[in-house]
């Protein structure tokens, strides 16, 4: 059966300095948890609480609703993998992985048995016999987590796994770990820097920055809705655009329509996406493509006006398709982002805003974890925003005929 974990209150310092400050956190039965965020965010240090390899200056630790502070790392059931794998040079693969069954005193036969098995749940199952410098970065790693495994944890820890292993090795490891996790049903937790993998492996991604807890929740809603311009940042790309929020729209600094908002008034910056950002060929159109840089399936486009430059994502078909080019004319279509700053107490989701050559959506697709906000589709609100744009856009060209005289 799984093993609940629960943190609360957990502080810690260091040198006078807080490494963790008043940690909150429950990871449920047979989840499989990431602790993401930069170098000294306070991620491995809970890691080592959790593993009993450091103590706190308060909180708890429980398992299953049990303090297990007062209990040595010995005596948890919990299973740690190292970064740098941290096997025995002098023994052999079978002999690390029954290391902890050997000191445990388990007899000798069952010890023989457990290793056969976990050698062949590690796909390992005829290198048994040698020695860890004749293994693979990606070998040894297999090693290290069926050493972790042999003990039968309540709980596994990894500290950066893939850290120090090559692109390709820590890619196929990633799906073999989520495949393994799947089977055996261990609640886990990950210690990681890197994004795509916190994301590729995760149920839950807990992001941490200066000893605190800056975001938990499933990857893509951390993604969509990041609570502050640290998380937005640390999850991806992002272009910011000073915007403030005026009856219901959204416009840029520049003076151009962002989108809609649903709430919130005055200033604050818009966050949002490469691949939010929708380019349509125009010589006609305000912006020009500044750039464009082909990467395999993706290709980058930057774009500016008016002193602002954007940087938008696409299918590099898409790309070819549309036959885009430095200097050509294009329109930007804003397809989603947020909204933060002083506009609003949280993040405003920045909502499309109507084209004047088709019609309003008439339905927003809802993701599972929210719940059915108002419709913009009703014909008396599609007019509204409709001649508010075209009254902005005459405006603004008035704007540029008296520039020109």
């Amino acid at each position: 059966m799984s093993t609940r974990i629960e943190i609360e209150g957990l502080h810690r310092m260091l040198a006078g300095q807080m490494v963790l400050d008043n940690i909150d956190l429950v990871v449920q039965p047979g989840e499989l948890a990431a602790l993401l965020g930069p170098s000294g965010s306070g991620k491995t240090t809970l890691l080592r609480m959790i593993a009993g390899l450091d103590r706190p200056d308060r909180g708890a630790v429980r398992f299953d609703g049990e303090d297990v502070l007062a209990r040595p790392a010995r005596e948890r059931g919990v299973g740690f993998v190292f970064q740098h794998y941290a096997l025995f040079r002098h023994m052999t693969v079978a002999r690390n992985i029954g290391f902890g069954l050997a000191v445990r005193k388990v007899p000798r036969g069952r010890i023989e048995e457990k290793v056969s098995a976990l050698l062949k749940l590690v796909q390992l199952e005829f290198l048994g016999g040698r020695y860890p410098a004749q293994l693979s970065g990606g070998q040894r790693q297999r090693v290290a987590l069926a050493r972790a495994l042999a003990i039968e944890p309540r709980v596994l820890l990894l500290d950066e796994p893939f850290g120090a292993l090559d692109a390709v090795v820590r890619r196929d490891l990633r799906r073999w770990l989520r495949r393994l996790h799947r089977e055996m049903h261990i609640t886990t937790v990950f210690v990681t820097h890197d994004q795509e993998e916190a994301f590729e492996l995760a149920d839950r991604v807990v992001v941490m920055n200066g000893g605190r807890i800056r975001q938990s929740g499933a990857p893509m809603q951390l993604y969509r809705r990041p609570v502050d311009p640290f998380v937005c940042r640390f999850l991806g790309e992002a272009n910011e655009i000073p915007c403030r929020i005026e009856n219901g729209f959204v416009i840029a600094d520049a003076g151009f329509l962002l989108g809609r908002a649903e709430m919130g008034t005055g200033g604050g910056i818009a966050y949002v996406r490469p691949h939010q950002i929708a380019l349509r060929p125009n010589e006609a159109g305000d912006w020009r493509v500044a750039e464009l840089t082909a990467g395999g399936a993706m290709s980058r486009v930057g774009v500016a006006r008016d002193g602002l430059s954007l940087e938008a994502s696409l299918a590099s078909e898409r790309a070819l398709a549309l036959g885009l080019q430095a200097g050509m004319g294009v329109e930007v279509e804003i397809a989603g982002g947020m909204v933060m700053g002083d506009a609003a107490d949280a993040p405003v989701t920045l909502l499309p805003a109507p084209h004047r050559d088709r019609p309003l959506l008439t339905e927003r697709k809802i993701e599972k974890d929210e719940k059915e906000e108002p419709s913009f589709s009703e014909e008396k609100e599609a007019k509204r925003l409709l001649s508010v744009i075209r009254t902005y856009d005459s405006s603004r060209d008035f704007e540029r005929r008296d520039k020109n005289r």
